[in-house]
């Protein structure tokens, strides 16, 4: 079953309407990027960031699972045992969809968390849309499947 072309583009938008994330991209199982949100195009030809950013996503994908992570300290083992200032810290989330994409979406740390709560109503909201991925949906039809679920 092949994904609607603006399935995903439309889910990144309701995935960072909801967190209130800065920036985003939606991706498809082959992590080719199909729509970013807030990203310049330096951002994305970047080969630091992508290689980051696919890391992500591709432990997502393979996993099942929602990857909650930061762009400085992605092995605990190595985090300073010091007070450090990091002024470029980002707080990142990758949502898998299936086998067929995935959502990545990250902030500034200054702006505050990504509440857990509100991905795992979004996780829940992915289930539902994956068996109608294949037919176009709008953004104002998934956000009203989102505040359908309890």
């Amino acid at each position: 079953m092949r994904m609607d072309e603006t399935f995903l583009e439309n889910l990144l938008g309701i995935v960072i309407d909801l967190t209130s994330t800065e920036r985003g991209l939606a991706v498809d199982g082959d992590l080719a990027v199909q729509k970013a949100r807030n990203m310049d195009s330096a951002l994305l030809e970047s080969e630091d960031f992508m290689d980051f950013t696919n890391g992500c996503l591709r432990e997502a994908l393979d996993s099942g699972d929602t990857v909650f992570t930061n762009n400085v300290i992605t092995d605990l083992s190595e985090a300073p045992t010091t007070n450090t200032n990091f002024s470029n810290l980002r707080v990142i989330v990758a949502l898998p969809i299936d086998t067929k994409g995935a959502i990545y979406i990250d902030q500034h740390i200054k702006n505050g968390v990504i509440h857990k709560e509100i991905i795992e109503k979004i996780e829940r909201l992915i289930g539902e849309l994956l068996p109608v991925s294949d037919q176009p949906m709008s953004k104002d039809d998934m956000m009203e499947r989102f505040n359908a679920l309890d």
